[in-house]
């Protein structure tokens, strides 16, 4: 059996908003508290699609305010998942959603 290994390299976030940070300053484009927005892949490396996207598992990551890390996941498999704006702790923070490792197995 192979491996063959998938990256996605760009995420698009639709729906993005203007608002300010906790402190009312600085208007910035991102999440507002309370919202929804759809994370959608807009490109893989090299351009190469697996066949199945629900194989796609995704996750973010921010640092809260005790400066440890903090991890959270995705219920939803695919080309899209919903990230919802709802947790008080996010505000203020930077959001990274980064591109996951893909990998199916093959049958030779």
């Amino acid at each position: 059996m192979k491996k063959k290994q998938y990256f996605v390299e760009k995420i698009k976030v639709i729906g993005l908003d203007e608002g300010s940070t906790n402190k009312n300053t600085n208007s910035k484009i991102g999440f507002i508290y309370g919202k929804e927005y759809t994370l959608k892949i807009a490109k893989f490396r090299n351009d190469e699609i697996p066949s199945n996207l629900n194989q796609i598992k995704r996750g973010y990551t921010y640092d809260p305010d005790d400066r440890s890390a903090f991890v959270g996941a995705f219920k939803e498999t695919g080309e899209k998942v919903i990230f919802k704006a709802d947790d008080l702790e996010l505000c203020g923070k930077t959001i990274l959603c980064p591109a996951f490792l893909i990998i199916t197995v093959l049958r030779h």
